[in-house]
């Protein structure tokens, strides 16, 4: 069974300030509390693949800006790199 990424979003707070926009705005767009994002800005809680996919898609910025894979997962150098 393949195990799906996780990623923490510690720019993410940071590029929503630049465009004037919250955690509770990305929260309602996506359909989550508002405080799953604010875990995932501090590193408590990780976000799946697709739903960190769907945030960076929403506000216009590149995944790998807003994104970090957590320590202790397995992914290559070509997996971080997408």
């Amino acid at each position: 069974m393949e195990t799906l990424q996780r990623f923490t979003a510690p720019n993410l707070d940071a590029a929503l300030k630049a465009q004037g926009r919250t955690k509770r705005w990305v929260a309602n767009q996506i359909g989550v509390h508002e405080s799953m994002i604010g875990h995932a800005i501090t590193g408590r809680r990780s976000l799946s693949e697709p739903m960190a996919r769907e945030i960076a898609r929403l506000i216009g910025v590149p995944f790998t800006t807003l994104f970090e894979v957590p320590t202790g997962t397995n992914m290559g150098p070509m997996e971080q790199a997408a």
